[in-house]
């Protein structure tokens, strides 16, 4: 559970990272050469991915908690 909970923080913080230095890069871009845009692009992208990934774990991770409490009551 401890391990669950540290994985989200740290999944979290490189979440905001990445898609602050997305953010800076977009608007970097903008200024200098607008071909240069796909970089920063693919960076937002990345971050969606990571997004969906944490829910997907946090769901099938949930489900796998639920029974293992309950498991744990019965047998106590």
């Amino acid at each position: 559970m401890e391990q669950r909970a540290t994985l989200l923080k740290f999944l979290v913080i490189i979440i905001i990272a990445v898609s602050l230095e997305a953010l800076v890069f977009v608007f970097d871009a903008a200024k200098k050469d607008i071909r240069n845009l796909i970089y920063p692009t693919f960076l937002l992208v990345s971050a969606g991915l990571v997004v969906i990934g944490l829910g997907l774990y946090q769901k099938l991770t949930a489900q796998e908690n639920i029974n293992g409490e309950s498991d744990r009551e019965g047998s106590g």
